[in-house]
């Protein structure tokens, strides 16, 4: 064979064997991406089941309800409590609340009361053996 035709036979050897490389790779990835996918798998059933068994807060409505000033008696309604108890978080500062102009009144904006009954600290087990929880972000 002349020279011309060796050369060209080697590029033909080079690009098969490049070919051959490349599918072989393909191979190795597509394998080694099953192999991952099932490990990552595993490992989030595992810590799963680790984590402790978390109270979670229904989603918001769909539509948010339209702000406004609650009086202290429906403040209490949606805590669930007495208009005492709420007189009692607001004189100790644990909630806050506006004074409209020339009155005496306090009222407290709906979104501070929603955001209150967010922050509050959370728990998971019986009442008498509770465990903290971080809240979710």
């Amino acid at each position: 064979m002349p020279i011309g035709g060796e050369v060209m036979a080697k590029a033909a050897v080079d690009a098969v064997a490049a070919d051959f490389a490349a599918r072989l790779m393909a191979g190795f990835d597509k394998v080694a991406d099953e192999r991952l996918a099932q490990k990552v798998e595993a490992l989030s059933e595992r810590i799963l089941a680790r984590l402790p068994e978390v109270v979670f807060l229904p989603p918001p409505p769909a539509e948010f309800p339209e702000e406004r000033l609650l009086s202290v008696k429906e403040v209490a309604r949606l805590l669930g409590c007495s208009s005492r108890t709420v007189q009692l978080r607001l004189d100790r500062g644990e909630l806050a609340y506006v004074l409209e102009r020339g009155s005496e009144y306090r009222k407290v904006p709906y979104s501070w009361v929603v955001e209150y009954i967010h922050n509050l600290p959370r728990f998971t087990g019986p009442l008498h053996a509770r465990c903290a929880v971080d809240a979710p972000v």
